[in-house]
């Protein structure tokens, strides 16, 4: 009994619903806002408005054979519907003047070229934005032929050509100053790991001598009088003292390892424990000088004169004697084993 009325009820609901969808002429005219779907064959689209599917009949896209539904479910021809078909023009007679006739046709292509969508100010924005996209394509076409032309080539090859060379010159500057920069650092890594034997030797000091400055290290006093003076421990190492006048003079203990005493007159002078090594005295008046305990190491003796001088203690070793002989090692208060200098 509960399935029965079931059914019925069912029934009722079904033939209800099918009032509703496919009576489309009343409800369409119940509602403004039917919104459509097409069907041409197996293709749906939409859903549409009621002036849409109107304007697509005007312009030909559907016929009043072509099918459409509210729900996708029931499928009647749009013929079916007046309210989507196209507004009657009015009946002109056979009998009508050419005029009539006329403005009939005049109409019918009025009523189309309003319903064709592409006359809007969309459609006419569209078309004038694609004139300006041809347009544009047309100056990127001439622009590109513009730059493929024989002489737009020549002059991108000939830029190319002063890239390479700019940067040709580039590579070679960088690595000549590379090199020079090692080229320095060699030189100055050179200088403090090999120091130079004799930094100072021979006339080396200012053009002319500063007799009056006191005694340090590279003082010029070439050719000066220091007859009898104190200078009992001073650095005088590596001083200009050519010539120099120092008789008498007091120098025990003083710093004279590599400076010029060539000339100098040294006699009767205090040297005792004096660091002449590499000192030049070629030609120096030594006599009665005192030279206890001196270090005369690779000094240079050639023509001096030292008769009388004391050299007890003093070491000689690879010192030049004063006939060019080379004093060998061991050579300590004398000159052993000397052997020509070469």
């Amino acid at each position: 009994m509960v399935r029965a009325c079931r059914g019925v009820a069912t029934g009722a609901l079904k033939s209800t619903g099918d009032l509703l969808l496919h009576d489309t002429g009343r409800v369409s005219g119940l509602s403004a806002q039917n919104l459509w779907y097409l069907k041409q064959g197996d293709k749906v689209r939409g859903p549409f408005p009621d002036k849409v599917v109107t304007q697509y009949l005007l312009l030909g896209r559907v016929t009043a054979a072509d099918m459409v539904s509210l729900d996708k479910l029931a499928w009647r021809p749009i013929g079916d519907f007046s309210e989507l078909l196209p507004q009657p023009s009015p009946e002109v007679g056979s009998d009508a003047p050419p005029a009539a006739k006329d403005w009939q046709a005049e109409r019918l292509q009025a009523s189309r070229r309003w319903a064709d969508e592409r006359s809007t100010p969309e459609r006419r924005e569209s078309s004038s934005a694609e004139k300006e996209g041809g347009r544009a394509e047309r100056r990127n076409a001439e622009r590109r032929k513009a730059e493929e032309s024989p002489e737009i080539l020549a002059l991108r090859e000939r830029h190319a050509r002063q890239e390479q060379l700019l940067a040709a010159r580039r590579e070679k500057f960088l690595g000549l100053a590379a090199a020079l920069a090692v080229l320095v650092v060699g030189v100055f890594l050179a200088t403090l790991v090999f120091p130079p034997v004799h930094p100072v030797k021979v006339d080396i000091g200012s053009p002319s001598p500063t007799c009056n400055q006191p005694g340090r290290a590279q003082v010029n006093w070439s050719g000066c009088d220091k007859n009898g003076a104190w200078l009992r421990g001073v650095d005088l190492s590596s001083a200009n003292l050519g010539r120099t006048r120092f008789n008498s003079a007091e120098l025990s203990k003083a710093n004279l390892s590599y400076a010029n005493l060539a000339g100098a007159d040294l006699s009767y002078a205090n040297l005792d424990g004096a660091d002449l090594a590499g000192a030049n005295l070629g030609g120096a008046n030594l006599r009665y000088a005192d030279l206890r305990g001196a270090d005369l190491r690779g000094a240079d003796l050639r023509g001096a004169v030292l008769g009388t001088a004391s050299l007890d203690g003093a070491r000689l070793e690879s010192a030049i004697w004063v006939d060019g002989a080379v004093c060998a090692a061991g050579s300590v208060g004398a000159c052993l084993e000397a052997k020509t200098a070469p």
